[in-house]
């Protein structure tokens, strides 16, 4: 990403989600970017990453080696949300799922709730529309959401550390809550696995 500085400048950043203070990232070092997932685009060599602290999600050709479009708020794609949905922010787990929709895990920048939420894209018109969404435990860092066959979701809340699967209308399947751990422990990610046994 260094190498396409008009595409994303230095200070596109967004200020609440980088530790300009202290030495986490290293003394006087900023976390600019924060790439946090790079997923291929199915059926295509291209393939989008996640920028959590740019609030951006980019597809990149591989064959060009540039940067096709950014999706987020102020970006390349207009926002068409009849149901008010908006943007995500400092989101993680960006990835195109096989029936060509974007599913992205919304940590909502620093705020009280988190969310999964599915968009449709359209690539000619340029515009992006949110057609599922579902609210979880707030959480700062990590998270993921994966669709299953059966057209559910699956979502794991990093930090918060609840699972969750969830049906197309948003009525929860089931959800399982870990009890308190260190801070620095968190859920990865959640699979599914077929099943052992059958009835």
């Amino acid at each position: 990403m260094f190498d396409h500085p008009d595409e994303l400048p230095a200070d596109a950043m967004d200020p609440a989600l980088c530790s300009f203070e202290g030495d986490f990232y290293g003394e006087g070092t900023v976390d600019w970017t924060h790439g946090n997932a790079v997923a291929r685009i199915p059926g295509s060599q291209d393939f989008v990453v996640s920028l959590r602290n740019l609030d951006a999600i980019v597809k990149v050709s591989r064959a060009a080696g540039n940067i096709v479009w950014k999706l987020g708020d102020g970006m390349d794609f207009e926002l068409e949300d009849p149901d008010g949905l908006g943007w995500f922010y400092g989101q993680h787990d960006a990835k195109i799922s096989a029936d060509g929709t974007m599913l992205v895990f919304d940590n909502h920048g620093i705020g009280t709730w988190s969310r999964a939420m599915e968009f449709e894209l359209d690539e000619t018109k340029m515009s992006a529309r949110p057609v599922w969404s579902f609210r979880v435990p707030y959480t700062a860092a990590g998270g993921t959401v994966d669709k299953l066959d059966n057209g559910h979701y699956l979502i794991s809340t990093g930090n918060a550390k609840t699972l969750h699967e969830v049906d197309p209308d948003g009525h929860e399947v089931w959800s399982a809550r870990f009890p308190p751990m260190p801070d620095m422990l968190s859920i990865g990610r959640i699979a599914p696995y077929p099943a052992i046994w059958r009835d």
